[in-house]
């Protein structure tokens, strides 16, 4: 299962950890069950998760849907994929520890999403 990678990460926080649920998705998917938590209880994160989709056309990562909140060890977050295009996607995380002002960055590798 594609979990966060340090050489993928612009700004690793070496405290979370995340994973998906499979390595790919067939066509009879119907989420992506996406786990983070902290290794070390360290106080509570604000974080943003970007399902990403990779767009050939343009050569660029988008992000096809966010979902937000905080944490102090664990959370599952569910991506549907019903309207979803077919193709590579990752996870991006988005980690703000509390009473801090650095943001740090998770990524996982690309998988891909059969439709």
């Amino acid at each position: 299962m594609p979990s966060y990678d340090m050489s993928k990460s612009p700004n690793y926080h070496a405290n979370i950890t995340g994973w998906t649920d499979a390595e790919s998705y067939t066509e009879n998917a119907t989420s992506i069950d996406f786990f983070h938590q902290a290794i070390h209880y360290m106080g509570t994160y604000d974080y943003t998760l970007a399902l990403e989709w990779w767009d050939s056309k343009n050569g660029i990562w988008k992000a096809v849907e966010l979902q937000d909140g905080y944490m102090a060890y664990k959370v599952t977050k569910y991506f549907y994929l019903a309207g979803k295009p077919a193709g590579s996607y990752r996870m991006t995380g988005y980690y703000t520890p509390e009473g801090r002002s650095t943001t740090y960055i998770n990524r996982t590798p690309a998988f891909i999403v059969k439709r």
